[in-house]
């Protein structure tokens, strides 16, 4: 089964937003954060996580999903 990781189209996307886009939990998110399975950026206050890096996770979630149906 070929998936496709999703196309986003802006540089730098909020917490709130990628728990939406990953259907996690804040908890969770933090946990993937503090395993150092997914790099964010603080600006001010705000944390953001780079659009690569959400695509790198994305894609490294795809094949690991992958690798565990075969």
């Amino acid at each position: 089964m070929n998936r496709t990781v999703p196309v986003l189209d802006r540089r730098l996307y909020k917490v709130k937003e990628c728990l939406y886009l990953l259907n996690i939990s804040n908890t969770k998110f933090y946990t993937l954060v503090k395993e150092k399975l997914l790099k964010t950026i603080k600006l001010g206050r705000s944390t953001y996580v780079d659009v690569e890096e959400l695509q790198r996770f994305l894609k490294t979630l795809v094949e690991a999903n992958e690798g565990s149906s075969k």
